[in-house]
């Protein structure tokens, strides 16, 4: 447990220390990202049963997405 708060410690003292930066400035980030699991056991059963209920052993899942980060001031603050 006091390896945790002195962690939780670090981290904020981190956080506190660094500069605040301008808020006023256009951002636009985009970020693609992709992703590929491969099951070899869909069934979770054996060959044998898994062909008797007609499931595929065995499948890929294809995960793209894609993340947005825009900062636009508004008025004048």
């Amino acid at each position: 447990m006091r390896h945790g708060s002195i962690l939780l410690f670090a981290a904020a003292a981190g956080v506190l220390a660094t500069p605040a930066l301008a808020q006023d400035a256009k951002r636009l980030r985009v970020q693609l990202n992709a992703r590929a699991v491969y099951d070899d056991n869909v069934p979770r059963s054996n060959a044998a049963l898994a062909a008797l209920r007609g499931v595929e052993q065995e499948d890929w899942i294809f995960s793209p997405s894609v993340s947005i980060d825009l900062q636009q001031p508004i008025g004048r603050q």
